[in-house]
């Protein structure tokens, strides 16, 4: 059977050539879909502002695993133009089966960067070792409320 008068195109080749298509449409947009995924969450968890600047190893898989010495806050710190350093530690984990990362921060030099609106309980302090911010999300998922 010939869909048109020319003799190449027939039913075969025509349906090899859009599977064809519709796979290599599928694989790029999938990588593409997952690589500005990355690139945003990465964006959204530093904070989006054009002035922050992001110090990570280079020699890490990503930006999240990477060690950096904690005595590059305070170099960091004295470079001219610099307002605040906020020397944060990153763990994936799982809290009740869901996926999370857990953020060490140091308080004060956190919020000089990414300013917070506390919706329910309040803000700690660098002495509230165990204490953390939930973000409304992960609160929702989890179900849980301030002071539990």
């Amino acid at each position: 059977m010939s869909l048109l008068p020319f003799k190449y195109l027939r039913l075969r080749r025509v349906l090899a050539l859009a599977l064809l298509v519709t796979l290599s449409s599928t694989l790029f947009s999938t990588t593409a879909f997952t690589l500005v995924g990355y690139y945003r969450g990465f964006n959204i968890y530093l904070g989006e502002g054009e002035d922050i600047v992001a110090v990570y190893d280079r020699g890490s898989r990503t930006p999240f695993t990477g060690i950096v010495p904690a005595y590059l806050t305070e170099a960091v710190s004295r470079l001219d133009g610099v307002v605040a350093v906020s020397p944060e530690v990153i763990i994936p984990c799982a809290v009740r089966g869901q996926p999370a990362f857990l953020r060490g921060i140091v308080p004060d030099n956190f919020l000089k960067l990414n300013p917070l609106t506390i919706l329910d309980g309040r803000m700690f302090g660098e002495q509230d070792l165990n204490s953390a911010i939930v973000g409304v999300r992960l609160a929702k998922k989890l179900n849980i409320k301030a002071g539990r």
